[in-house]
């Protein structure tokens, strides 16, 4: 089943709102999709009663926020794990340096929590379970 970006889609909006250069494989599309279909229930009905996505609902499209953490989910599962920006667990400047007992997240790791939270608050916002 398609997911609700195309690889041209997913790569455009990857560099345009994100300022990330990344290639993306129809394959990780489906899967941030398949992610984003488990969170249902969603508000409202789908659109045609046999669409295969839960997206777009009647009188809505794909919400932005979706669309977003599909990008992003599939670019980090594209991502060759030695790529992967690792947690940062420690920063020095001078003969000054900090500890954190909980990791800092890495850039990536950033955008992809942030576009999630996105998701979960246009789910809460239109009355879907989280």
């Amino acid at each position: 089943m398609a997911g609700y970006l195309t690889t041209l889609q997913a790569d455009a909006r990857l560099s345009e709102r994100f300022g990330i250069s990344a290639a993306t494989y129809e394959a990780d599309l489906e899967a941030a999709s398949d992610e984003v279909d488990q969170l249902a229930p969603f508000f409202g009905v789908k659109a045609i009663n046999d669409q295969e996505r839960e997206f777009p609902r009647q009188f809505s499209t794909v919400p932005l926020a979706v669309l977003d953490y599909v990008a992003l989910r599939a670019a980090e599962l594209a991502a060759p794990e030695d790529e992967e920006e690792p947690p940062i667990t420690r920063e020095s400047i001078l003969d000054r340096s900090v500890t954190y007992a909980t990791p800092k997240l890495s850039g990536r790791q950033r955008r992809l929590e942030s576009a999630l939270a996105g998701v979960r608050a246009h789910m809460k916002r239109t009355g879907s379970r989280v």
